[in-house]
């Protein structure tokens, strides 16, 4: 678990430059993998929002299919990406009469709500 005393005090690092290297290689791979995944989706059908979902679950699998932790750690790291940057836009368009709030409270109403009601979903 993360501990909130990393945002509220900050480590002395007695001014001094990381040592090292770490290779973020699959990371940015990962990255990419959601993006594209996101870019090339068909929003405005079911199946392709399904897909969707199963498209990012594969991305966090492993080359024998099973789910690999790191991946799945990297590709919620990158989907969060994608939601700050996506409620950053919405901040930038407020003097458009764009307003967040609409979106939490439609998300709220249209996906929460009826989960929280009907929490039986079907598997296959």
């Amino acid at each position: 678990m993360f501990n909130f005393d990393d945002l509220n005090i900050p480590r002395n690092t007695n001014d001094k430059s990381p040592v090292g290297m770490q290779n973020e290689l699959e990371f940015a791979i990962i990255m990419q993998n959601v993006l594209s995944v996101l870019k090339n989706t068909d929003f405005s059908n079911f199946a392709g929002r399904e897909r969707l979902s199963m498209q990012i679950i594969n991305i966090a699998c492993d080359e024998n299919g099973k789910l690999d932790e790191d991946r799945t750690v990297s590709v919620i790291l990158s989907l969060i990406q994608h939601t700050l940057a996506l409620i950053n836009s919405f901040k930038n368009m407020e003097d458009q009469g764009v307003d967040i709030e609409n979106y939490f409270e439609y998300f709220q109403n249209n996906i929460v709500t009826p989960l929280l009601d009907n929490p039986d979903i079907p598997y296959y």
